[in-house]
């Protein structure tokens, strides 16, 4: 026999001889089972066998099981470990099915482990609850996401589907939400968009989690399938205004401005009336320096939602650019026949945009990202008096 031959052969011996000896470990040391088992999952040839996964399986089961016993009788334990190997168990016995699954040489399927396997899963699967309560609590996101996701995983298994959990089961969306937060706090974006799916067949979270959805598609780098997915969301959820104001700046970020202007119409089409649509379509408007029309949107907007203080900068912003382009038409000399008339258009631009920033400090005076700036400019501009609180101000 040639030199490769025989040390495949003894490999494959070695692996065979390890699953042996981990079945005989199993019962009276389930850790050291687990570790003798843990080549034959890869070598190609065990790895390929439902034995090999039963018995991985089993040994998983036992650990779990000796690291409970041990927790209700109060006896020091490995928590961790004992929901990990839950977890495992789980997995395992998926590939044994899978493999079972196999025809035979004879073309014929038999499944000798898996309604025994589907029953201990049954009996377990709760504790994937209490595992991922408590990786979570514990700040490990990654395995609070295995366990919960877990769960949520039986209900389309195809070992399982004789249980019928899909119908059955009340709990499945509810985990899946945890799930999903786990998912994106671990920065699992795929994970994220696979239970924020299932999650999502529950309308408490619908909402939410569509959101954790929508970042997860930036995060991976699909903006074709995240485009789709927001315009999706704005048909699903009509009043939520955030999903419109992502695809907005996302078009206006891009340097689409009439792709932005476009959506922006359809939407008005649907919510005239809707003071975040308002806001958005006419700050597209000013980029598009249609200032008539941002501020007879802006306008509107703030006559249906007085209480906004972004709207009224976002206003006030509108009437400072509307300032700057009438001060390009003041004559340069006070005696020009036309210097009064223009200087007068100029000033009363300016005094709508202090009135507008004035009322946005009114409504979030700690928010002074949207007035401390453009007021002390306007009061230095007007010599007004005020001029010297924002310059304190902004010194603070």
């Amino acid at each position: 026999m040639p030199v490769a031959l025989l040390f495949a052969a003894l490999t494959i011996n070695a692996q065979e001889d390890a699953v042996k000896e981990a079945k005989r470990k199993m019962a009276t040391d389930p850790i050291q089972a687990e570790a003798l088992i843990q080549g034959a999952l890869t070598n190609p040839e065990t790895m390929s066998k439902a034995d090999t996964w039963n018995t991985a399986g089993k040994i998983e089961k036992a650990i779990f099981d000796a690291e409970q016993e041990k927790m209700w009788l109060q006896q020091p334990n490995d928590t961790a470990k004992m929901f990990s190997s839950l977890v495992d168990m789980c997995s395992y016995f998926f590939k044994c099915y899978e493999y079972e699954n196999v025809p035979n040489e004879k073309g014929k399927i038999k499944l000798k482990y898996s309604k025994a396997n589907a029953a201990m899963i049954d009996q377990s699967r709760f504790s994937l609850i209490d595992g991922g309560n408590h990786f979570y609590m514990a700040g490990d996101d990654a395995s609070a996401l295995k366990s919960w996701g877990m769960y949520v995983d039986l209900a389309s298994a195809p070992l399982m589907q004789s249980f019928n959990y899909a119908q059955t089961d009340t709990n499945i969306a509810n985990v899946a939400y945890y799930a999903t937060v786990a998912a994106i706090r671990a920065k699992d974006y795929k994970s994220t968009i696979k239970y924020a799916a299932v999650a999502a067949t529950d309308s408490e979270y619908a909402e939410e989690v569509a959101e954790y959805t929508e970042a997860s598609y930036l995060e991976l780098g699909d903006t074709t399938g995240w485009e789709a997915y927001v315009k999706e969301c704005i048909q699903r959820f009509p009043t939520n205004q955030y999903f419109f104001s992502r695809l907005i700046n996302h078009y206006i970020m891009h340097n689409q401005l009439d792709v932005a202007e476009q959506y922006g119409k359809d939407m008005l089409a649907n919510n005239p009336d809707n003071a975040n649509t308002l806001f958005v379509v006419g700050y597209i408007y000013q980029l598009l320096n249609n200032y008539d029309k941002a501020v007879e949107l802006m306008e509107k907007s703030v006559s249906i939602d007085p209480t906004s203080a972004n709207t009224f900068s976002a206003l006030g912003g509108v009437y400072i650019d509307l300032a700057q382009k009438a001060s390009q038409e003041v004559p340069v000399d006070v005696n020009d026949p036309n210097y009064k008339q223009a200087n007068e258009k100029y000033l009363a631009y300016v005094d709508k945009a202090k009135v507008n920033y004035e009322k946005s400090r009114q409504l979030a005076p700690d928010n002074r990202d949207l007035w401390l700036r453009p007021l002390y400019s306007i009061y230095y501009a007007l010599n007004a008096p005020e001029f010297e609180e924002m310059e304190r101000l902004m010194n603070e």
